[in-house]
């Protein structure tokens, strides 16, 4: 097989595109849960698994890098696979999504408003009945700066 190689064109395309929506630091990533839930009522023990998988990224939106003063929209989704049966439970499997609004007061010290979408399948009555809605005031110093100007 070969491998499929990425013209110089198709690299500045896609840099354009970024650098136009000012989209910062997208990711995409898994985790794998290895759950052990213990049920009290019963006193048994169930193994269950699953695989969660998250989309995300910052829009800045006066600027092109956060720095000092920078506005900028934190998004992400966040979506539950089970890999063997759900677990029995009010809140089995989930899907997140969480937007928000952050400021940068100084490199270092920034503040987010962020509202979290969750919607969660009761696997005891087999419904997606619950939604929970969750607003929240982040406040976050980092500890040292790291330069990401790779030149």
């Amino acid at each position: 097989p070969h491998a499929q190689r990425i013209s110089l064109a198709q690299k500045m395309i896609f840099t354009k595109f970024m650098n136009v929506i000012h989209l910062e630091k997208p990711y995409i990533y898994g985790k794998y849960d290895y759950r052990v839930i213990s049920y009290i009522d019963d006193y048994q023990t169930d193994i269950k698994q699953r695989v969660r998988l998250k989309v995300g990224g910052r829009f800045i939106l006066n600027n092109t890098v956060v720095e000092a003063h920078s506005i900028y929209a934190p998004v992400a989704y966040e979506k539950f696979f089970n890999i063997n049966d759900a677990a029995i439970e009010h809140f089995a499997a989930k899907d997140k999504f969480m937007v928000g609004l952050g400021y940068a007061f100084t490199n270092k010290l920034r503040s987010e408003f962020v509202y979290y979408l969750y919607r969660s399948k009761n696997t005891v009555e087999n419904s997606y009945a619950t939604t929970d809605v969750v607003y929240q005031l982040l406040l976050r110093y980092y500890i040292y700066e790291v330069n990401y100007n790779f030149k």
